[in-house]
């Protein structure tokens, strides 16, 4: 499975659950913490000169 569609199943699953609110900001921490990974990851790559 791919990203995308985990996310996409723990929409749905969390949605029955929790409110939509929170199911929304929930998301967007997720999305904040992967950006932040990634940019700790870019850091380490070294560019060419």
């Amino acid at each position: 499975m791919n990203e995308l569609s985990v996310k996409e199943t723990h929409i749905g699953k969390m949605s029955k659950v929790l409110f939509a609110r929170t199911v929304a900001r929930f998301f967007q921490i997720d999305q904040k913490l992967d950006a932040i990974v990634d940019l700790k990851l870019a850091v380490n790559i070294p560019l060419m000169h």
